[in-house]
């Protein structure tokens, strides 16, 4: 075979090869700053609960949220703070949130993501599809209203 059709055989798989998504992800490591928006829309549903006849409550929600920046679309956040001692002056509590989001990520990847948080920060745990390995974490502030910032760090983790 002629090495000028070899060499161009081997142009056109790399380029194709490196083209493809999956293949950047598998060598994408370096992070990438991200900043987003998470807005609560829609009725919030709530519960407080007592746990038997201690001073510990549970206090849970679930809130629809609209994602809108570096990543689009909608998620479905948990919050839960279960309260020790409650009403008592040494009350302390937990506080968790999970957030499952659906949409895109840099208008590009797309997918579904489960992000963890509380006290301020947050931290990518799982995804799907175009978004399965992707991972971060960052600093979360509420701005106003049912409207948080989000800021960080994300890579797709080879």
């Amino acid at each position: 075979m002629d090495r000028r059709i070899l060499v161009m055989i081997v142009a056109a798989v790399a380029s194709t090869l490196l083209a493809s998504p999956f293949i950047r992800n598998a060598f994408a490591t370096e992070f990438i700053s991200v900043n987003f928006d998470s807005i609560g829309v829609g009725t919030v549903t709530s519960s407080l609960s007592q746990a038997g006849e201690s001073d510990n409550w549970l206090y849970t929600a679930v809130i629809n949220l609209l994602w809108e920046g570096d990543f689009e679309g909608t998620a479905v956040l948990e919050v839960s703070l279960i309260f020790h001692n409650y009403g008592t002056p040494d009350m302390t509590y937990d506080y968790r949130q999970t957030a499952t989001f659906t949409g895109t990520f840099l208008q590009e990847y797309t997918g579904s993501l489960t992000v963890v948080g509380g006290q301020g920060y947050w931290r990518i745990t799982s995804g799907t599809d175009e978004l399965s390995d992707l991972r971060g974490h960052g600093t979360m502030q509420l701005t106003g209203g049912s409207t948080w910032s989000f800021a960080g760090q994300v890579h797709f983790a080879p």
